[in-house]
């Protein structure tokens, strides 16, 4: 029998911190008992350094180790072998692949093990879940993912069953896994930690490329999620080259061919076509051996419809993988189709406004605001702000005095119904104009006081941005569908003239969405959604500047997109019945959302009496039927069923007593071809360390294995015949603590001192 300690701290630490302790009890303790008798005030102390020397025999974990001469059964060291694709990677000396190095490795634990009576060797392959393998080969790399979280949870599983000494696992350390399997390993490692299981990592892999391996990987795609037919659709590529310094990769998009093409079935990819300004495809130089590049593309869609799209970095001579090489998108591409209200007074940014009525599908009805001391109300027919009259609402320089009640009531009714409600900046727009405690305050994202109302006879600029300011997207705004100008948009907007001034707003709550500042972050345009209706607030009166000095094509389509988006045109069609799957860029595995309605000829959503039927049609051309679920006036549904890549088509069938709702609608989602193995199949060997460390393990290199073996049989012989006794992990030792404590606190209740 013997005693061992294993300090919770190196030992000098925790004597130095023993010492300390000690110390600090005979230094304050003693001046605090000193005017009780020499008994108590003996017994005080004693009972208190007792409870420091109980914690501090914590602190030093000693346990006794009992010699067991009765023969003991046979424990199990487990080897945990990674079968997964990446460990197919020729990265290794000698042009061996990752596998073929480890199994030298395997062959080493075999060698040490095979003479040990009480110790049997288990070898499993894991990928997801270990699977028992007797004889493991170098071409056993299908797996799929690597779940090092899967497996180390099943380990804990196993130890319930199984006397298990060591645990080995041997693979390139990167977690690569999806649902169900993407299970944090470190957490999982910390609970083996806590029952005393202990995991010794070997890593094997490079964390980066060969120095002759060359890589061209689409990392992301940003554009809109619609757009307008005859418009540039602007788009930004980014990929990452690796090994491919000196040279020019060119970067280019394809566009689905729907020509004779029926729905629910996928069109051929062909390169776009560069016209009317767009560039379908970039070169771009690299310059370092590992950079992240960005190519700036554009489209022209001629048609209106839902197109998918690709965008791929043409491989390298002599790439490998090129899976990585290709990304794919979907957009929209609509036609227009609204009724627009403008109501202002004369003023320079008529002009400006006015150009929406160019679009073909966009009729702007103008109501002119006489202004003046005699007049008090506007001269407006209560029936323009009657349901389904007009989709969307300008407001110009307009005081709400002039506008009835009755009149703001009902747009702020038509506006929670699904218009859009535009205001423009102005001496007498939203707060100057007096629309603070009336029924716009709602609706409109800014903040507003009537202290802000102008007096006619002395109006003030306090509340206004009286430089000229220039006007910028912001993050938010930089790839919104309303701040898109031209191919390259940053440029377009730098182009544009400065502003004559603005209103001074400010968003009143988290749910507005700043999408353009001036130079000084001052906002200029906000949005936010208010009931079925979407609303803005521009503070800027002055884009006919634009005009006037050669930018007529972006003022125009700028208004255009305002009202367009105010509409919801980027996201509807003129059928009957629509559908909408959000995302339409899955990855394998990942759960596909839904979302349908019906609308009646007027335009109206019908919500009530109305049946759907859900079907989605997957890549092999099965058909599922997908359960519907209505939330408030919404139809939503879900698909889970997306492990195999292709496209998938989801058509939604509705009735109305019993009689179809028109056509079927059709929508379409993709569930991306990704190779989780080999689309980054660098190396962790970081979070090999982080779980042997959890576990209270090694992380041992693969040249140290050998003697890192040999250290690991000493120690289990040892402790096969051993048996040990933990004397801080009981409950006797905390009930000595806590009897040590309540006697003292007892004592000191008695006599007064608590």
């Amino acid at each position: 029998m013997s005693i061992m300690f294993e300090p919770v701290w190196n030992l000098p630490i925790a004597v130095v911190v023993m010492i300390a302790t000690i110390a600090l009890v005979l230094w304050t303790y003693p001046p605090r008992v000193q005017h009780h008798p020499p008994l108590t005030r003996r017994f005080l102390i004693t009972l208190r350094l007792a409870a420091v020397l109980v914690l501090c025999i914590a602190m030093f974990r000693p346990s006794i180790v009992i010699e067991n001469e009765e023969e003991t059964e046979q424990g199990e060291i487990i080897v945990l072998a990674d079968s997964s694709r990446s460990m197919g990677i020729k990265d290794g000396a000698g042009g061996l692949s990752r596998r073929e190095v480890m199994l030298e490795s395997v062959r080493i634990i075999e060698g040490q093990i095979a003479d040990q009576e009480n110790l049997k060797l288990q070898t499993y392959n894991f990928s997801t879940e270990p699977e028992p393998v007797a004889d493991m080969t170098a071409d056993q790399t299908e797996g799929s993912q690597t779940s090092l979280g899967a497996t180390l949870r099943w380990i804990k599983q196993e130890s319930t069953q199984k006397d298990i000494r060591s645990i080995l696992i041997l693979s390139d350390g990167a977690q690569r896994a999806v649902a169900p399997y993407d299970i944090d390993p470190l957490p999982e490692a910390m609970q083996l930690g806590a029952s005393q299981l202990r995991v010794h990592t070997i890593p094997f892999g490079s964390t980066g490329f060969a120095d002759n391996v060359s890589d061209l990987a689409v990392q992301d795609v940003q554009i809109s999620d619609v757009g307008y037919e005859k418009k540039v659709v602007p788009v930004r590529v980014r990929v990452r080259a690796v090994g491919a310094a000196g040279k020019t990769i060119r970067v280019r998009m394809l566009v689905e061919d729907r020509r004779g093409v029926k729905l629910g079935e996928a069109g051929k990819m062909a390169p776009a076509l560069a016209q009317e300004g767009a560039t379908p495809f970039a070169d771009i130089p690299i310059r370092e051996e590992s950079e992240t590049v960005t190519a700036e593309l554009s489209w022209f869609p001629e048609f209106p419809g839902e197109y998918k799209l690709a965008f791929e970095a043409e491989p390298l001579d002599g790439e490998i993988q090129t899976s990585n090489n290709i990304k794919h998108s979907m957009t929209t591409i609509l036609k227009g189709g609204v009724r627009v209200a403008y109501i202002d007074r004369v003023r320079p940014e008529n002009s400006a406004v006015r150009t929406v009525g160019s679009a073909q599908k966009i009729q702007i009805d103008t109501f002119w605001i006489t202004m003046g001391k005699l007049i008090k109300r506007a001269n407006i027919s209560p029936k323009v702000f009657a349901p389904q009259e007009y989709d969307v609402f300008i407001l110009g320089d307009v005081p709400a005095d002039l506008l009835d009640p009755d009149s703001l009531q009902k747009l702020r009714d038509r506006v929670d119904e699904g218009a859009g409600l535009l205001m423009m900046g102005g001496l007498q727009s939203f707060g100057g104009g007096g629309y603070a405690n009336t029924p716009l305050e709602e609706v409109l994202p800014v903040m507003m006081s009537p202290a802000q109302k102008q007096i006619e006879s002395n109006p003030s600029t306090e509340n206004h941005l009286v430089d000229q300011l220039k006007m910028v997207p912001t993050d938010a705004g930089q790839f919104h569908f309303l701040m898109q100008l031209g191919n390259d948009n940053d440029s377009v907007w730098q182009k544009l003239p400065k502003l004559n001034g603005a209103n001074k707003i400010v968003p009143k709550n988290n749910f507005a969405e700043i999408l353009a500042v001036d130079e000084q972050n001052h906002p200029l345009l906000i949005s936010q959604d208010y009931g079925a209706g979407r609303v803005l607030a521009f503070a800027g009166d002055s884009t006919w500047v634009w005009v006037l000095q050669g930018h007529f094509e972006e003022t125009q389509r700028f208004w255009q997109q305002l009202v367009l988006w105010l509409a919801h045109k980027e996201a509807d069609t003129d059928q009957p019945v629509w559908v909408k799957a959000t995302p339409r860029i899955l990855s394998s595995g990942q759960r596909a959302a839904f979302q349908f309605g019906a609308r009646d000829e007027t335009g109206k959503a019908i919500s009530e009496n109305v049946q759907f039927t859900v079907n989605v049609k997957q890549p092999g051309g099965e058909m599922v039927e997908v359960t519907p679920r209505q939330q408030s006036n919404r139809f939503l549904a879900d698909f889970q069923e997306t492990v195999q890549p292709g496209d998938y088509w989801v058509q939604v069938q509705a009735l109305r007593d019993n009689r179809p709702l028109g056509y079927s609608a059709w929508g379409r989602f993709q569930v991306e071809e990704t190779d989780l193995e080999l689309d980054n199949p660098a190396a962790d060997p970081g979070m090999l360390q982080q779980i042997a460390s959890a576990t209270g393990g090694s992380f041992v290199e693969p040249e140290e294995l050998l003697a890192f073996m040999e250290r690991l049989e000493q120690i289990e012989q040892e402790t096969d015949n051993q048996e040990t006794i933990r004397l801080w992990d009981n409950w006797w030792f905390l009930l000595l603590f806590v009897l040590l404590m309540s006697s003292e606190w007892t004592l000191r209740k008695m006599r007064g001192l608590v």
